[in-house]
C-alpha cells in the first residue's frame, strides 16, 4: 500500500476490502435484530426502548475481551510492578534477608512484566478502536436505514444537518468510550487495592495521602 501510494495517488479502488464481520451490512443487521427484539419486549412491558441496552446485548463479547485485558493490565501487571521493584531494592539494603537468586528473580520478573505490559497495551488500544469502529458502523447503518424509511413529512420536519451531525460527530464518540469504558470500575478497584497495600506498609499515613489526592481532584475539574 505504501509502495502504491508512492507511485500514484490512492483512490477508493486501491483500498483493501474489509473483513466480512466488519462490513456495515453485517454489523447493521446484527444490531437491528437485537433492536427489533428489544423494541417488541419493551412495547409489551410498556417501557421506553434503550439503545444502550441493545448495544450491550449486541457487542458484549467484544467488550468482555477488553475487560479481561484491562484486568490483567491494571489489576495485575501495574500493581505487581512496584511490588517487584520494592523487593528488588530491598536486596541492596544492609542486613537484607533477600538472597542474590531472589534478587535476580525479581529483576527478571520486573523486565517480563514491562514487556508483557507493552504488548497488552498495544493489543488493548487496537481492539478498543476496532470495537468502537464496529459500534460506530452499526449505528451509522441503522441511521441510514431509518432515514430511507422516513416519509416526506418526517423528512421535512428533520433537519438534514442533524442527520449529518449524527453520522459524522456523535457516533465517533464510541471510539473514545471504547478505550476508557472499563476504567469506570477498574479505577475504583485499583484504588481500593492500592489503599490496602499503603495501609499495610505505612498504616494511617498512607491512607491520609490517598484522602488528600481525592480531596484535590474536584478542584482540578472545571
Amino acid at each position: 500500500m505504501f509502495r502504491k501510494g508512492y507511485r500514484k495517488t490512492l483512490d477508493v479502488d486501491d483500498l483493501y476490502n474489509p473483513i466480512s464481520s466488519d462490513r456495515s451490512t453485517v454489523l447493521g443487521d446484527r444490531l437491528e435484530r437485537k433492536w427489533i427484539k428489544h423494541l417488541e419486549r419493551s412495547t409489551k412491558l410498556g417501557k421506553n426502548p434503550s439503545l444502550l441496552k441493545v448495544l450491550v446485548a449486541t457487542f458484549w463479547p467484544e467488550y468482555l475481551y477488553l475487560g479481561v485485558i484491562s484486568v490483567i493490565l491494571d489489576l495485575g501487571i501495574r500493581l505487581a510492578q512496584p511490588i517487584m521493584l520494592g523487593n528488588l531494592l530491598e536486596y541492596f539494603r544492609p542486613g537484607t534477608e533477600i538472597t542474590r537468586d531472589e534478587a535476580f528473580m525479581y529483576a527478571g520478573g520486573l523486565v517480563a512484566l514491562i514487556g508483557v505490559s507493552a504488548i497488552l497495551i498495544n493489543q488493548y488500544i487496537m481492539c478498543a478502536f476496532h470495537y468502537g469502529m464496529k459500534v460506530r458502523a452499526a449505528c451509522c447503518a441503522l441511521i441510514y436505514r431509518k432515514s430511507l424509511r422516513l416519509s416526506k413529512t418526517a423528512l421535512g420536519e428533520t433537519a438534514s444537518g442533524k442527520i449529518v451531525n449524527l453520522l459524522s460527530n456523535d457516533v465517533s464518540r464510541f471510539d473514545i468510550v471504547s478505550i476508557f469504558i472499563h476504567q469506570m470500575w477498574i479505577a475504583p478497584a485499583s484504588a481500593i487495592i492500592v489503599m490496602y497495600f499503603l495501609y499495610k506498609e505505612a498504616q494511617l499515613a498512607g491512607i491520609v495521602g490517598v484522602v488528600v489526592v481525592f480531596l484535590v481532584t474536584p478542584l482540578q475539574c472545571k
